[in-house]
């Protein structure tokens, strides 16, 4: 190691590869930060705004006549309205049957279980809480189960 270190093609092996490490993990943390943010703005969204983008996007690559534009426009955002009503009849279902998930595991979890499974429960609870929060389509999840 020594020899590679003292050598100046070593040093620029070395320093190359430290170089292309380190462009490696800042584009895919950047990477995963620009999508996740993209992806919320997006989500976030009612379906009135949404529906321009995806009507400019399909415009783009089909070039559509002013009359089709319009009637997709109006089909698009039909659609999207339905999604919105289904996404919000769904949450409560999927929060009944996650907090339902969470009670069974606590029962078959012996008492020392139970105060890590307690940690565990309360960070998933403010977890799901706060995605809630950020992002619409229903009403947020009902408080987590007193201690105990």
């Amino acid at each position: 190691m020594k020899e590679i270190l003292k050598s100046t093609y070593g040093k620029i092996l070395i320093f190359t590869l430290i170089a292309f490490l380190c462009g490696f993990f800042w584009g895919w943390a950047w990477g995963t930060y620009y999508t996740k943010k993209k992806i919320h703005k997006i989500v976030s969204q009612k379906p009135e705004e949404r529906r321009g983008l995806i009507v400019e996007r399909l415009d783009r690559e089909l070039h559509f006549t002013p009359d089709q534009r319009k009637a997709v426009d109006e089909i698009v955002y039909e659609s999207l309205k339905k999604i919105e009503e289904i996404r919000k009849r769904r949450i409560p279902e999927e929060d009944a049957v996650f907090k339902e998930g969470l009670e069974k595991i606590d029962k078959v979890l012996s008492e020392e279980q139970k105060e890590r499974w307690s940690k565990i429960k309360n960070k998933l609870l403010r977890d799901r809480e706060r995605f809630r929060k950020h992002h619409p389509g229903g009403p947020p999840p009902p408080p987590p189960p007193p201690p105990g």
